[in-house]
């Protein structure tokens, strides 16, 4: 994938998982109920967690739809039709989003600042935004050059080009999905089980990537070629 392609894509398998993280940060402080409000038509709807959370697993389809998209476009089999795919996906998210942060916004409207700041799990909180950080961040490994600074040091990266760039444009897939996942894991946990997610998110990117690295050396030490 062309960075483009990548941002692009990621953008949008970020905004899939936001309101179901959302539902799940404050579902603990709503009393059990969320509130559909729309003055314009008469509406008034209550939904239970339950129901919110049903919803909210709504987001595995555009998710999915994504996940594959960029499994595709890597092996070269949809080609120029990623923009497409990935812009129908995203025309889908963002009318789920829009829907779902209706009803969170209504339900928020209700409450008091005090109690919403008061009973937050800021510690569910904290862990999600920085496992969505990291998957943010992560785009930005494919295009990084060889340096003593960023990017996936190990000593086979560090010993060939060839490997630092396969393994750097692996590593940015694999935040990508790993913090995802764990990010909304962290928002439906709480206290230790959220920071549970994180460190385990670390933990399974750090062997895998370990793990591929070595494959990567070893595939180019059988196949040498000069260095760029």
């Amino acid at each position: 994938m062309t960075k483009s392609e990548r941002w692009y894509s990621s953008i949008t398998l970020i905004l899939a998982l936001v309101p179901a993280i959302c539902v799940a940060l404050i579902q603990n402080f709503t009393d059990g109920n969320f509130i559909l409000v729309d003055e314009l038509n008469g509406i008034y709807k209550e939904f239970t967690s339950f129901q919110m959370n049903v919803v909210a697993i709504f987001c595995v389809i555009p998710f999915g739809f994504i996940v594959a998209a960029r499994f595709l476009k890597e092996r070269g089999i949809i080609g120029r039709h990623f923009w497409v795919v990935v812009s129908a996906v995203l025309a889908m998210t963002l009318a789920y989003v829009v829907v779902m942060f209706w009803i969170i916004v209504g339900t928020l409207a209700g409450m008091s600042g005090a109690d919403i700041f008061t009973n937050i799990d800021y510690a569910a909180l904290a862990c999600a935004l920085v496992c969505l950080t990291f998957s943010v961040l992560a785009n930005f490994l494919p295009s990084l050059p060889p340096n003593p600074i960023f990017g996936v040091k190990n000593r086979w990266t560090e010993a060939s080009v060839r490997v630092w760039q396969s393994v750097n444009s692996a590593a940015a897939s694999a935040i990508t999905y790993i913090f995802l996942l764990c990010a909304l894991g962290s928002a439906y946990s709480s206290g230790a089980f959220a920071l549970l997610w994180l460190v385990t998110g670390i933990t399974v990117y750090y062997i895998a990537i370990t793990i591929y690295s070595y494959c990567m050396g070893k595939k180019y030490a059988r196949s040498p070629r000069p260095e760029k």
